[in-house]
């Protein structure tokens, strides 16, 4: 391949330095100019696109059209692959025991009154924490700790991101 290169540049050489080669007209210059504008006017264009490493549904757009960004710890977007819900919950450590991998589960939201929404326990943190998980109704004690679970929800689910729902895991047969 190294050789071949080297044979094509000797070409290249010799063809440009042929002394009887007219010299291009105006014409010739002004339309490789205007084609090097054009290069470059796409160049220009293609770094005004965001572009996403993966598809999804864009669930939160800070930018809008004809703004100039630059880069800041603030993304432009964000994009979440909506085809698998899951959901982070908190359970108290008292029913820590109760609950394993690979178990049935159930969520409500109060946006979709009488639905409940089956999935399976999916992972288990690894340690206990304090809830991150702002209560519903009255404060939980400060001195509970809990163990956050996801749960991945079946199918297509209307639920969206940031809605509050609870959950409950059906007991293990």
């Amino acid at each position: 391949a190294e050789e071949r290169l080297q044979r094509e540049r000797l070409k290249y050489a010799r063809a440009q330095a042929k002394s009887d080669l007219p010299a291009p007209n105006r014409f010739e210059s002004a339309l490789t100019a205007a084609r090097a504008k054009v290069a470059l006017a796409a160049t220009q264009l293609d770094k005004t696109r965001i572009r996403a490493p993966r598809a999804g549904t864009v669930l939160e757009l800070n930018a809008k059209e004809g703004e100039i960004v630059s880069p800041s710890p603030q993304p432009l977007a964000v994009v979440g692959d909506m085809s698998v819900v899951q959901v982070k919950a908190e359970v108290d450590d008292g029913d820590v025991a109760k609950i394993k991998v690979g178990q049935k589960a159930f969520v409500r939201s109060i946006n979709y009154p009488g639905k409940d929404f089956e999935g399976t326990v999916t992972a288990l943190a690894p340690a206990m924490a304090i809830p991150r998980i702002g209560p519903r109704g009255p404060k939980r004690p400060s001195d509970i700790e809990v163990l956050e679970m996801t749960i991945k929800l079946d199918g297509d689910v209307p639920l969206l991101p940031g809605m509050r729902v609870d959950a409950f895991v059906r007991p293990k047969n």
